[in-house]
């Protein structure tokens, strides 16, 4: 509202600050003041505008500004500054994953003495294990094994995973085994494409039903052995993964991918946690059943340590780290499911 008095005061203001002003300019006085000639002037021009809207009720304010409604004794509203054109900015944080493209390039973990960190990954035993992995190149007419995870020593296979190149149709292979034809194996045949990231889950009661699920969905899984004995004993053995290796007799078991991470729980994942750890294609930041997790390998964080010429990859849960076999620096890739 309009008020004569507070009218006269904003004048006498405006007008002392504008001798002030010319002052500064004319004999090259100090500035003193800008701020607040800045101010008088904002509340000048509100008072003038209730002046004249006291008097002439047509006067209307532009339609399509923003406008804050100000008694003309108020402080006006400083609008928050505008950041200067030089602002850097932030870029998104480099997602990473490993490039196994060679033969006996594998991660491991073995500690002597420490072994069974791992073991509830191993028969008898509720467990799942989630991976996400893009498979580069087909392996026509080579072995088998182009991928695989393993829990063991020597022959004793605790927990496999292979894609088998067999009559040109791939199939996922699972087994867990205490050596001595003690084992239980399944399988599914699923028609993977190459350079497509996959993320495959197993679960299992780690003696009688494997499932397996590929991109969040349930695929089809035969059990072609099941001779697990309940006598069947734990193994002290060291764990390694992704590897692309050659085996005793010398024979090459080749494949081609690229692996982002690797989880471990010691329980078995309901369809529903199995769908949440896909989601929808990229990788979940905070794993499901967090509780019982008990694997959770990083590729994406796998660090070169150039004395030794290897990566060191956190086993994140437990503190262990995996180290690089026959890896190079340029294996680290940009890359990640999306």
């Amino acid at each position: 509202m309009f008020n004569l008095e507070k009218k006269i005061n904003t004048e006498q203001r405006f007008a002392n600050l504008v001798y002030k002003d010319f002052q500064t300019k004319r004999f090259g006085l100090t500035a003193c003041c800008d701020v607040e000639i800045d101010e008088i002037k904002l509340k000048k021009y509100l008072c003038d505008y209730q002046e004249q809207k006291e008097y002439d009720e047509t006067l209307l304010p532009t339609e399509d500004l923003d406008r804050t409604v100000l008694d003309c004794d108020d402080l006006p509203v400083k609008p928050d500054p505008t950041p200067p054109d030089n602002t850097p900015v932030i870029e998104p944080a480099i997602c990473h994953s490993l490039h196994f493209d060679g033969v006996d390039e594998s991660l491991k973990y073995d500690v002597p003495g420490n072994h069974l960190v791992y073991d509830f990954m191993d028969y008898n035993k509720d467990h799942s294990l989630s991976f996400w992995f893009r498979y580069v190149n087909p392996a026509p007419n080579k072995s088998p094994n182009p991928i695989y995870t393993k829990y063991d020593v020597g022959n004793q296979v605790g927990v496999i995973f292979s894609l088998l190149p067999t009559a040109g149709t791939p199939y996922i292979y699972y087994s867990l085994s205490g050596g001595a034809g003690n084992m239980l194996a399944a399988t599914s045949t699923y028609g993977f494409i190459h350079n497509n990231w996959y993320n495959i889950t197993f679960t299992t009661d780690g003696a009688t039903v494997v499932d397996m699920y590929v991109n969040g969905q349930p695929v089809t899984t035969t059990i072609f052995w099941n001779s697990l004995s309940a006598s069947a004993q734990s193994l002290a053995t060291p764990h390694e993964i992704a590897a692309v290796t050659t085996n005793a007799s010398g024979r090459e078991e080749w494949g081609e991918f690229i692996m982002h991470s690797l989880r471990g729980w010691d329980v078995i994942l309901t369809p529903a946690e199995v769908d949440l750890e896909y989601n929808f294609g990229v990788r979940l930041v905070t794993p499901v059943q967090n509780s019982n997790l008990e694997l959770d390998i990083q590729m994406y964080n796998s660090v070169w340590n150039s004395v030794s010429s290897e990566f060191e990859v956190p086993g994140a849960v437990k503190g262990i780290t995996f180290d690089s076999i026959s890896m190079e620096q340029v294996d680290l890739l940009n890359i990640c499911p999306s």
